[in-house]
């Protein structure tokens, strides 16, 4: 992970600077309008700020928007960069579909690597296929590795009768899953909660989100095929079912901070560059458009990130960011 990899290296040019337990809570602009620094609480709760030319916000697509919309002005009243009105909007997560089976013969579920094979029959459009937006399936044994958490998550019953089950079946257990995408839709968001705020008098996030039609269907889309797959498996019996309807199992949040062309529909270009504030970037995961189905996130973030890295190189050394 990049805290035993990338941020070590860095830091070992001695150009990276890291200050642990600190909490931005508002990037601050010049009276030209551009970005000129963050204001930001200590682990002590002492307030500072850091000056820079250059400002990138890498806080996710949850605390990216909260961040951005801390930092309204008079320049930026419904908050910075947000002209388009979208810093929040279209949020969404990944929907998840999650089928546990009971196999008659061990098949040592605990054992070797939690996850996992992918079929990617349905991550693009099918002739037929009612919804839109992909689906991938899996296989994984997550969550079910060891004993403790097999006892207390597959087995039923209580005394003899659970560790009878455990004693039969355990190692016997596996999971079929589905990923699907979570429509984009500008109604799903992330604001500022007007009550609620943080240890340092910060509003916090908001979120509010709603599963429409094509969520839905695709997750009993994927409820069914989980079912076929688990029966033609040759599964002895269904363990349990569990499904994302509250949005309440992933963490692959996106969508928050748009990319586009058209500053009116988006709030940063196609290098993650804000339109209305030239040297402040978000670079994460806000800038998508759709999720796409199935997968972890991680690899598009550090391939925008690099490709935006390359961009601010590139303009800073041209004079066009300061």
């Amino acid at each position: 992970s990049a805290d035993v990899t990338f941020i070590p290296k860095a830091e070992s040019t001695g150009h990276v600077q890291v200050r642990p337990n600190s909490t931005a809570h508002k990037v601050t602009l010049d009276s030209h309008g551009k970005a000129n620094g963050v204001a930001y609480f200590d682990g002590q709760g002492v307030e500072h700020r850091i000056l820079a030319k250059i400002i990138v916000v890498s806080a996710g697509a949850l605390e990216s928007p909260r961040l951005l919309l801390n930092s309204a002005s008079s320049a930026f009243p419904d908050g910075l960069a947000n002209q388009s009105g979208l810093v929040g909007r279209y949020f969404m997560e990944t929907l998840v579909h999650i089928t546990t089976a009971l196999f008659s013969e061990p098949i040592q579920s605990y054992k070797g690597l939690q996850i996992d094979s992918r079929a990617w029959d349905y991550n693009q459009p099918r002739k037929g296929q009612s919804f839109q937006g992909g689906i991938v399936f899996g296989v994984s044994a997550l969550n079910y590795l060891g004993p403790l958490t097999y006892a207390h998550k597959i087995a039923p019953g209580w005394g003899r009768s659970h560790k009878d089950f455990m004693r039969s079946a355990f190692g016997h257990v596996t999971n079929v899953f589905a990923i699907a995408e979570h429509h984009p839709t500008q109604n799903n968001h992330v604001a500022l909660d007007t009550d609620e705020k943080d240890f340092y008098g910060i509003p916090v996030a908001r979120l509010s989100t709603k599963l429409r039609g094509n969520d839905l269907e695709k997750l009993s889309f994927a409820a069914q095929t989980n079912r076929a797959i688990v029966e033609a498996a040759g599964a002895e019996k269904i363990m349990g079912e569990q499904g994302s309807y509250d949005l309440s199992m992933i963490t692959h949040m996106s969508g928050t901070c748009r990319m586009g062309l058209d500053k009116k529909k988006s709030v940063v270009n196609s290098f993650c560059q804000t339109h209305n504030v030239s040297n402040l970037f978000v670079i994460d995961s806000s800038c998508f458009v759709t999720e796409g189905g199935g997968d972890s996130p991680s690899l598009t973030i550090q391939a925008i990130a690099l490709r935006a890295s390359e961009y601010i190189i590139e303009e800073a050394k041209r004079g066009n960011l300061s």
